[in-house]
């Protein structure tokens, strides 16, 4: 990908490593929102629940998907300033067209999909259906004996 839209190996082995280093963070990042959460949960489901509490640790949840968003978006920008706006373009163009080409793949919308058991009328047309549906019986057949 990085040769297909002109990224020299040195910009794309620093926004690997910046990659992994955003990724850690996030991990610590959204590990700490879910606490939080958490938190607010168990103080939200006590018998007598002490609402100054409950306010500030909505507080801090707040705070720590408020941290997520920032280190997402620090991310982002960096990315930004490592290709440039024309790299950037191209980028987002590729990924784009590859996005496409794997839901045509998968059956998406305007796709043919990988196999030939689909919701009836799953996208229209007289597509087969499975072998269970046909006689519009709920779930799977029975197991053979």
């Amino acid at each position: 990908l990085a040769a297909k839209v002109g990224l020299s190996e040195e910009k794309a082995k620093a926004i690997r490593e910046a990659g992994f280093t955003q990724r850690e963070q996030l991990v610590k990042l959204r590990s700490e929102a879910e606490l939080s959460r958490m938190q607010v949960e168990k103080i939200s489901s006590e018998d007598k629940v002490d609402k100054d509490a409950l306010m500030k640790a909505i507080e801090a949840a707040g705070q720590q998907e408020i941290a997520v968003k920032k280190a997402e978006m620090a991310f982002q920008l960096q990315v930004k300033e490592l290709v440039g706006p024309e790299v950037m373009k191209k980028l987002r163009q590729t990924m784009k067209e590859q996005f496409s080409e794997r839901r045509a793949q998968a059956g998406g919308p305007g796709g043919e999909g990988r196999g030939e058991f689909r919701r009836p009328n799953a996208g229209g047309g007289d597509r087969p259906q499975a072998p269970w549906m046909q006689d519009k019986m709920e779930g799977p057949p029975p197991p053979r004996s």
